[in-house]
């Protein structure tokens, strides 16, 4: 019996924490993506700010755009740690 729950422990670490590694790798590349293009924003706003233009829609637009990037780079940062708590959970 002991064998048998050995043998599906080591199977559900294989098979589990092989998806958890993939899925890792997605968020890791979208994060990546997210922080180019929150730097790329962060960029666009102070070129704007520079040329007087905070009161203007594009700099307002930049801005909400800034701010959304920076909830989606947290909600992918909070995910990517739970699989990495996950996958340590699957080798202890």
């Amino acid at each position: 019996m002991a064998k048998i729950k050995e043998e599906s422990l080591r199977l559900n670490i294989i098979i589990n924490g092989d998806n958890a590694r993939k899925q890792m790798a997605e968020y890791e590349k979208v994060l990546d993506d997210l922080t180019k293009e929150q730097k790329r924003l962060k960029e666009m706003r102070d070129r704007l700010a520079a040329a007087g233009k905070t009161e203007t829609q594009q700099y307002q637009m930049v801005e909400a755009a800034i701010n959304k990037s920076a909830a989606a780079i947290e909600d992918y940062s909070r995910k990517l740690v739970v699989i990495c708590f996950h996958l340590l959970y699957l080798c202890s």
